[in-house]
């Protein structure tokens, strides 16, 4: 199976998301979703 690499759309689309996320509640639930997120990915490749 071929690596997976990240393109800049997704990193782009991936710090919004946590930006989002962030806005309302905080520095704390913006970085447990980016902690979430990395897992996840991981387990698509």
């Amino acid at each position: 199976m071929k690596p997976a690499h990240w393109r800049p759309l997704a990193l782009r689309d991936t710090g919004a998301a946590a930006a989002w996320y962030g806005e309302p509640a905080g520095l704390e639930v913006e970085l447990a979703f980016v902690d979430a997120l990395e897992p996840a990915v991981d387990r698509l490749v």
